[in-house]
């Protein structure tokens, strides 16, 4: 694998596991929420997961795909096997229970062999997590890193960290007691027979309030505290706990807080995600977006101009051909007559030019802005004229097309593989789709175009601009970066993709299409 990952390749290696994962825990697929909202990985009771979002340029390394592919795993094992019902009572005996249900319902995926790989993913998950809590955490004596040490303990694959002597007992037992557990009330039986032994412990004299924050048993692995106590650092965490004693242990005291326990996934503020994609909540069927019968007029005649200029630009250049007249090569039959007068460049030679292929995404604003009192005659109406325009000039050209719609939500209207005359008669019943979400939109045609074998790849958006133009700039930004090329096509005196896109067009119908500069596009090859 290699070093470091774009953000996409991140994504999409994240979602492909995730997949694998549901297979072979036997639950139905799982959906992912990209955001940019949040620094935690969570999943609801309907599997959707929510994961934090990197940007499609962004350069990410190894290491952060192996922690995104741990918790996609340590997730999806708690919506198999946790009983969400079951509540420990107050944060700190939560976050005990926390512990050891991580501790159960990762042995349970490793056990019961449900994922080939899974050890590997989970050690490289905590011993990730140790490796962070060593550098973070300042006194290990402290009770409000009990749960999080106990966590460590407990997962017998995982490097260790500083530990009071008095602690290895309890939590030995505890571990030996997850192997017999059953199911979530068990493990709270465990936790709290942890509670209780180390309420036998010196009275703490620390501050019991580390952390307003309640947690939940599902939230994700259990996490150190980033803050910690005062005093020196306690040695290597690879050494076994007895081997880098801390100090005594001491009792919780009441109200005693935990050290946070929601997972985090740091992402650096550059290669954050410009918003959030949900692809499957906002991608939806095609017939969404389609009315019952034709309202758009989609016979109509391409200008040359706009075939000329289209065929330059996206042609596929590669050919293949005999060059006749030689001395050597193939025999040419055709030249035989020749001989007796003393030709004797007879011979043929085969000569092959590669080409570059190319793809292109239409994505067509249907919003509620785009209509009129007359579909034929509104924005609309020259919208998907001059889609039907540009995807007739593409597809002779040898151009792999899709074609994109959208309003709140974004629709495929021509798949990859769709024959373009069935989706030029589909275009005439675009009905409007409400708002203008166009950065999905945007980012998805990106999406499918990352997706792709060709070496040229494009995007032409054709709107009246009324979106959300920050996010939508920003997202062309990153395609540019690699190696896409997005072309506003505004639609209407009034569309707004001057600034927004670096190619923008401006017509206000068919004809001003044949008249609009191509030559300015600056295609990646």
């Amino acid at each position: 694998m290699k070093a470091t990952l774009k953000g996409y390749e991140l994504r999409h290696g994240v979602e492909q596991a995730a997949h694998k994962f549901c297979s072979g825990l036997g639950l139905p697929p799982v959906t992912i929420n990209w955001s940019n909202q949040i620094s935690t990985a969570g999943i609801s009771a309907d599997r959707v997961m929510i994961l934090s979002d990197v940007r499609d340029d962004a350069v990410v390394s190894k290491a952060m795909l192996v922690r995104y592919v741990g918790f996609v795993l340590h997730e999806l094992a708690h919506h198999k096997f946790t009983d969400f019902n079951v509540n420990g009572g107050d944060q700190y005996l939560r976050s005990l229970h926390n512990a050891v249900e991580d501790i159960w319902i990762e042995r349970q995926v490793i056990d019961q062999g449900l994922v080939g790989n899974a050890a590997s993913v989970f050690t490289d998950l905590v011993n990730q997590m140790v490796a962070e809590s060593i550098d973070q955490v300042k006194d290990w004596s402290d009770p409000r890193q009990y749960p999080f040490i106990l966590a460590v303990h407990g997962r017998r694959y995982a490097n260790k960290v500083p530990t009071p002597s008095e602690l290895i007992p309890i939590f030995d037992k505890a571990s030996l007691a997850v192997d017999k557990a059953q199911n979530s009330a068990d493990t709270l039986k465990i936790a709290k027979w942890v509670y209780d032994q180390l309420q036998k412990m010196p009275e703490s004299q620390t501050n019991p309030k580390a952390s307003d924050t309640p947690s939940k048993a599902s939230d994700g692995p259990t996490s150190p505290s980033k803050s910690g106590g005062e005093g020196e650092g306690a040695g290597d965490g690879d050494k076994p706990s007895d081997q880098a004693d801390p100090g005594p242990a001491k009792r919780p005291a009441k109200g005693q807080d935990a050290a946070q326990v929601e997972p985090t996934i740091e992402v650096d503020r550059k290669a954050k995600g410009i918003g959030s994609y949900d692809r499957s909540a906002m991608l939806v069927n095609r017939d969404q977006h389609m009315a019952q019968k034709p309202c758009i007029k989609t016979d109509i005649v391409v200008p040359g101009r706009v075939r000329y200029e289209v065929k330059k630009l996206f042609e596929n250049t590669g050919f293949e051909q005999f060059q006749i007249g030689r001395k050597a090569g193939s025999l040419n039959i055709n030249a035989l007559h020749t001989v007796p007068m003393g030709n004797e460049r007879v011979f043929k030679r085969r000569q092959e030019v590669e080409g570059i292929d190319s793809a292109a995404v239409l994505v067509l604003d249907i919003s509620g802005s785009m209509f009129g009192n007359s579909a034929n005659d509104s924005e609309i109406g020259h919208a998907v004229r001059v889609l039907v325009a540009l995807m007739d000039t593409l597809h002779k050209a040898n151009v792999s097309t899709m074609i994109l719609a959208f309003g709140c939500e974004t629709s495929i209207i021509k798949p990859w593989d769709m024959n373009p005359k069935r989706a030029i008669a589909d275009l005439g019943r675009i009905a409007c789709g409400g708002g203008t979400n166009d950065y999905f939109a945007v980012r998805t045609a990106h999406d499918e175009l990352l997706r792709r074998p060709e070496q040229r790849k494009i995007c032409f958006v054709m709107t009246d601009g009324d979106g959300d133009f920050r996010e939508v700039k920003a997202q062309v930004k990153s395609g540019n970066a690699l190696g896409i090329t997005t072309v506003g096509v505004g639609i209407g005196s009034d569309a707004r993709v001057n600034g927004i896109y670096d190619n923008p067009i401006q017509i206000l119908n068919i004809a001003d299409l044949g008249n609009a500069s191509f030559k300015r596009i600056k295609l990646a090859a």
